[in-house]
């Protein structure tokens, strides 16, 4: 197999998701020189983790892509619980220590458009179709043999430091040896972002409890909205579905159409023991989901 010369970094990066990419901003803001690669061909299609906390929106600031965000996310400046159509609560955010007394909801998918665009605009690439197939370490330092999947090279890539922010199933965390502990939740879930024709205002979030479960209904860059509902067991998300569950757990009626994701999920409670072991350290999905 052909082999590639080893280079050396001050700090390598491996996954390009929300995490790694404003790492790799940061970095790039404060002059360090670091690498950022990522097993993936392109960026995430699906929007995933959609909410944006005040105190995120100060560091996206920091970063100077604050203003992108603030003209492609949606604000969300309150939450309303309901039991059928009595309102339990509603809760508005403010008085918080933030110049941002909102949250912004918005796709993943666009999140990491953002942030590497911006990376992109200081002179960085993320290094795509790029696996992290071997670590080492030693007193000076890690190195990562990785394999390039469109050339089928290899490279040693030796750094200070090692950041794994290659998700759930982090490659990383495996080869640290770290252990990832917890379970995931018994119930089960489905989901969908669509566009809704009905009596909901785009600035505030609501919950819906029922003696069958909750329907969350969140609203997200225009025109779609994210619908979460807890279901008795697997089952595929539908359009269908989703209108019969507004129906049975007494939301306000709504036509639901034009899907662009339907999914279905589990929610998990895990965390490794350690975030760091000498040269290497985990970060987002890859320490805690």
């Amino acid at each position: 197999m052909p082999q590639n010369p080893s280079s050396k970094t001050d700090i390598l990066i491996v996954g390009a998701g929300t995490v790694g990419l404003t790492l790799a901003c940061d970095l790039a803001r404060h002059g360090i020189n670091f690498r950022i690669i990522d097993k993936g061909p392109g960026r995430s299609v699906h929007s995933k983790a959609i909410v944006i906390h005040a105190r995120t929106l100060e560091i996206l600031e920091s970063l100077g892509v604050i203003d992108a965000f603030l003209e492609c996310g949606q604000k969300v400046c309150a939450f309303e619980m309901y039991a059928g159509n009595e309102k339990l609560l509603s809760l508005k955010i403010e008085g918080i220590d933030s110049p941002f007394q909102h949250v912004i909801n918005l796709s993943q998918a666009e999140t990491e458009r953002i942030l590497e665009e911006h990376l992109n605009e200081q002179g960085y690439q993320v290094e795509r179709l790029c696996t992290c197939t071997e670590l080492t370490q030693d007193s000076k330092g890690i190195e990562a043999t990785i394999q390039h999947t469109e050339t089928g090279n290899q490279e040693k890539i030796n750094a200070h430091y090692l950041v794994g922010c290659d998700g759930a199933h982090s490659t990383v965390r495996q080869f640290l040896n770290i252990s990832f502990q917890g379970s995931e939740y018994e119930e089960d879930f489905i989901l969908a972002d669509v566009c809704i024709d009905g009596p909901f205002e785009n600035d505030k979030a609501r919950i819906y409890f029922h003696a069958d479960g909750v329907l969350a209904v969140f609203p997200m860059e225009n025109p779609y909205w994210r619908l979460i509902a807890s279901v008795d067991k697997k089952t595929e998300a539908t359009i269908e579905l989703f209108e019969d569950i507004m129906r049975q757990r007494e939301a306000p009626q709504a036509t639901l159409h034009d899907p662009r994701w339907l999914s279905d999920f589990k929610i998990h409670h895990r965390i490794v023991e350690n975030y760091q072991k000498d040269h290497a350290f985990l970060a987002g999905d890859a320490a805690h989901i």
